[in-house]
């Protein structure tokens, strides 16, 4: 069964996610992106065209969930017929997790130059996400605990996450004193109060090109160190574009990989986590996740270990 596309049926499919809570920013603006390719060439839509259109190129897990989300928006608009709506569900694609061994992250890290060798160690130990990495504050540390007892974990609170789900993040001792001494020799006369302020607007595959930072589109005068920071956000996604850039080409020269990305180290550091025995619910909460389910796709089984298992138990 078909059914017409309206003219305005987009505009109101926008209205529609912009009034529900249930989705992050990021999310709604990905479903619309989605969908406008798929109404673009299509007059009609029906199941067949559904399937073909996440069954072709990349992203087919988002094409999924954005197709899936649309559909229940057509038949909360009594769009489609109840019938038209049972059919076979779209299934979705299971993830492939891979990780890397704290040797493997190791000898990245140990490649990476300047600043980029802490981005890179925090991001690790922290298992935050990149996008997250990039909107720390210096005053987002609670420095007085930590400078009271230097060997115990630094708190660092994690206030712009994906839903707006505000968390806390310990630092190893290590890693802090880096951190401390990073903001002591390029943060104490920052204006901006981004820790890691990378200054990046736009960027080639391997090479960065920075240039002046735009001005605000704005007749009032506003604040130095709330301009920048603006800014800042505003190029936040170019920033994770750069690293994520630039992490690949030092993976593949360490490790000769090309399956290296930014966010491989969060899972890593959560199935490190799930090795040593930290309960699942606590690792959901640590890392920001909102299901349980989120963070069992993560977990990697290592097959060496199951191996060695299994020959213990046949003995």
């Amino acid at each position: 069964m078909s059914y017409n596309i309206g003219i305005n049926l987009f505009e109101e499919y926008k209205k529609w996610l912009s009034i529900s809570n249930e989705y992050a920013p990021n999310t709604l603006k990905n479903y619309c992106q989605v969908i406008s390719r798929l109404l673009k060439n299509n007059k009609y839509l029906d199941f067949k065209i559904f399937r073909d259109f996440v069954s072709t190129g990349k992203n087919k897990r988002m094409k999924i969930a954005s197709v899936n989300n649309f559909k229940e928006f057509l038949l909360d608009k009594k769009e489609i017929e109840f019938k038209a709506y049972r059919d076979p569900k779209i299934k979705k694609i299971k993830r492939v997790v891979t990780v890397l061994s704290p040797e493997d992250v190791g000898k990245i890290i140990e490649k990476m130059e300047g600043k980029y060798k802490l981005i890179t160690e925090l991001l690790y130990k922290s298992a935050m996400r990149i996008s997250e990495i990039f909107n720390i504050k210096t005053s987002d540390f609670n420095w007085d605990k930590w400078e009271k007892d230097p060997k115990d974990l630094l708190e660092l609170k994690i206030s712009k996450s994906k839903r707006d789900r505000e968390r806390i993040v310990f630092i190893s001792s290590s890693t802090a004193k880096k951190i401390a001494s990073y903001i002591n020799n390029y943060k104490q006369d920052a204006a901006c109060n981004i820790l890691f302020d990378l200054g990046i607007i736009s960027y080639s595959k391997y090479k960065t090109r920075t240039i002046k930072r735009l001005k605000l589109p704005t007749k009032k005068p506003i604040d130095k160190e709330v301009s920048l920071e603006i800014i800042n956000n505003r190029y936040n996604r170019k920033n994770c574009e750069y690293f994520g850039v630039l992490v690949k080409r030092i993976g593949n020269e360490a490790l000769k990989r090309n399956d290296i990305h930014s966010h491989l180290f969060r899972h890593s550091r959560i199935c490190y986590l799930n090795d040593r025995k930290v309960p699942l619910s606590s690792i959901r909460d640590y890392v920001g996740h909102e299901s349980l389910s989120t963070t069992n796709e993560y977990i990697h089984i290592d097959l060496d270990k199951l191996k060695k298992q299994i020959r213990r138990i046949d003995i």
